[in-house]
């Protein structure tokens, strides 16, 4: 689940729920529900806590991938109406663009996994 994964990567990196609510500009309480499960955080702060621990957004969903059919992420984790109001800021976005958005995120995240391995 994202709450286990976002505990193990918090620990691993040896930050306290305090110190990962500051850096994120949050509540320690928020950090806690989040790891508790009883709320999942927002498309935006997925992705910055994903740049903050230079992990790939499909690192923090892996378990939510791992259950669903045929092993892809579906609209039951991220809906696309959640993403495009979260990235065009509730503005209509055209199917295209949101496919254009999500190709360079997908550069993004494959040029941080090629970067990470190093030479």
């Amino acid at each position: 689940m994202i709450s286990d994964r976002l505990r193990q990567i918090r620990i691993g990196a040896g930050l306290s729920q305090i110190a990962m609510a500051k850096a994120l500009n949050v509540t320690q309480g928020a950090i806690s529900q989040w790891e508790r499960g009883t709320v999942v955080p927002d498309i935006i702060t997925l992705l910055r806590i994903a740049t903050m621990f230079a992990v790939a957004l499909d690192d923090l969903l892996e378990e939510e991938r791992r259950q669903l059919p045929g092993n892809e992420l579906s609209q039951s984790v991220l809906p696309d109406s959640l993403v495009k109001s979260a990235v065009f800021g509730g503005q209509e976005a055209s199917d295209a663009q949101f496919n254009e958005v999500r190709m360079y995120a997908r550069w993004i995240l494959d040029r941080d996994r090629e970067t990470q391995k190093g030479p």
